[in-house]
């Protein structure tokens, strides 16, 4: 049995298949648009916050630095010696505030082996903290026992032999630490806040900075997939169109040449030849009602020919 088919079903199909390709289309500029969201935006956003508190971080250290570097500077002049030690102590407690928020992961700008590095961070700022609270100490000891020397050195000379010979036999005047002396007391103090801390925060910040650089290849790749994507689904939504352009009219003008050289046959006494659809469904009408026009006309022929 021949085949059929039909002009409206092939239009129909072929309609609905240049529908599913825009459909694709679609569908891949949507996931483009809520993976690069995903992948590219938050990534950018995570480190975007992240350098930034990372920044901050590594302003305030090199604060916390400069004021221990001039409190030893000034270890001799009490009012800019406690005036550096506020300072030093402000800075610090902004170092911390920052890094127990990063700890905390809220804004989810850290992984948790970012956040075990803030950890081992904080314990080298609780180390070197610790260092410069007995330096602190230190210094306003010695700094009080010299105040207390010197109010004893104006005091009245003794007047026996017995006291003169007790006041020989104290000890060597004390004099206020010197710089170098104090730095030499915070030395462990700040190697391990310089190695760990300062340089630690240094190369995450790079990091997150080379991983951000990098999301702008991710993104070139990831569009330029889906306008391959796309290109592919118009090429082949160009070629059904062309086949259906190029199918089409040659069904119908294959079926009409079909009929018209039946057609033409019958016009010259030739009744033998049926009409043909050529398989196509809208065509059938027709053929039959020429059929039935060269049946009759052939039976009209015979009855003549009997007569």
């Amino acid at each position: 049995m021949k085949s059929t088919t039909s002009i409206k079903s092939r239009l129909v199909n072929g309609m609905m298949l240049i529908v599913l390709f825009f459909l694709v289309q679609a569908g891949l500029v949507w996931y483009a648009t809520s993976n690069a969201k995903s992948t590219v935006v938050e990534s950018t956003r995570r480190n975007t916050v992240a350098t930034s508190e990372l920044g901050a971080l590594a302003v305030l250290a090199q604060q916390i630095r400069r004021y221990e570097k001039e409190y030893f500077v000034y270890v001799g002049n009490k009012e800019k010696r406690d005036a550096y030690e506020h300072e030093w102590r402000d800075a610090l407690r902004n170092m911390e505030a920052i890094m127990t928020k990063m700890k905390t992961g809220s804004n989810g700008a850290f992984s948790a082996k970012d956040i075990e590095q803030v950890v081992a961070w904080e314990a080298a700022a609780t180390f070197y903290a610790a260092e410069m609270d007995k330096v602190f100490v230190a210094v306003d000891a010695r700094a009080k026992a010299v105040a207390t020397q010197k109010e004893s050195a104006v005091a009245p000379k003794p007047a026996t032999k017995a006291a003169a010979a007790s006041v020989a036999a104290e000890p060597a005047s004390l004099v206020e630490y010197r710089s170098t002396e104090v730095n030499d007391m915070i030395k462990a103090g700040k190697d391990r806040f310089s190695a760990d801390l300062i340089k630690g925060v240094s190369a995450m910040d790079k990091s997150k900075t080379a991983e951000t650089l990098a999301l702008a290849k991710v993104a070139e790749t990831m569009f330029d997939q889906v306008l391959l994507g796309v290109l592919v689904t118009v090429a082949v939504g160009v070629i059904v169109a062309l086949t259906l352009s190029v199918s089409l009219p040659k069904a119908v003008i294959k079926t009409l040449a079909g009929l018209s050289k039946a057609a033409e046959k019958m016009s010259m006494g030739d009744l033998k030849q049926p009409y043909d659809a050529g398989g196509v469904i809208e065509f059938n009408t027709l053929a039959q009602a020429l059929n039935r026009m060269r049946l009759g006309q052939q039976a009209l022929l015979e009855r003549l020919q009997r007569r």
